[in-house]
């Protein structure tokens, strides 16, 4: 679908997201106009953003950060999903139908990206993410919280544990509680760009969990 077809796609689409029973597709359609950029569509799309059934008002959220708009009610959803998404299904085809990473994503690029609100809420989602039939909402979710947390390279790397931002060292504490289950590749380089340890027991005494030799 591309924005050279909007005229013609646009109708179909609402017409396809008002029949619609199944969540999934519907929220597949919701985005898809947020994906073509119409303004016009924006009044349709967050209409949604009140709608009692989760994938929707996921869809929605999503949807309006393609318009750039991220008001507090658009956050809220964003930030409820990353923490608490619905059941993924496949009628949902983007990103594997990963309603968790697709919030994150859109979620970065808002203003609250950041903020101990919604680094907790992508933290708590992703202590829910265990098994393999999690690994997209891990993976994507994961890489997009590095991204954030740790960017670029620091203009002073920390020292210490301590050094490092509030947002930073729940990141860190995390990481180190976790298992040794890999993280995405990006995720331990900007670890090491930070000067942050990689190997998991080297982590845990950097943060504190553990006194070194234990």
């Amino acid at each position: 679908m591309i924005p050279e077809s909007a005229a013609t796609s646009i109708p179909l689409l609402k017409a396809f997201i008002a029949d619609e029973d199944s969540p999934g597709a519907a929220a597949t359609g919701v985005v898809a106009l947020g994906l073509l950029g119409e303004p016009a569509t924006v009044p349709f799309i967050r209409r949604h953003l009140d709608s009692p059934i989760f994938e929707l008002r996921w869809a929605s959220a999503f949807a309006l950060t393609r318009f750039g708009i991220a008001d507090p009610a658009v956050v809220d959803v964003l930030t409820q999903v990353v923490a608490r998404p619905p059941e993924e299904t496949e009628t949902m085809s983007f990103l594997s139908g990963s309603y968790m990473s697709l919030a994150a994503m859109a979620l970065a690029e808002t203003s609250e990206a950041t903020t101990l609100r919604a680094v907790d809420a992508m933290l708590v989602g992703l202590a829910d993410c265990r098994g393999v039939e999690a690994f997209d909402d891990r993976y994507y979710t994961a890489e997009t919280l590095f991204r954030l947390v740790f960017p670029d390279d620091p203009a002073e790397p920390p020292q210490s544990f301590g050094d490092l931002s509030d947002v930073q060292q729940r990141v860190v504490r995390f990481v180190a509680d976790q298992d040794e289950a890999g993280w995405p590749s990006s995720g331990m380089d900007a670890f090491r760009r930070w000067k942050v340890p990689t190997r998991h027991s080297d982590l845990r005494v950097y943060a504190g969990i553990v006194q070194a030799g234990q």
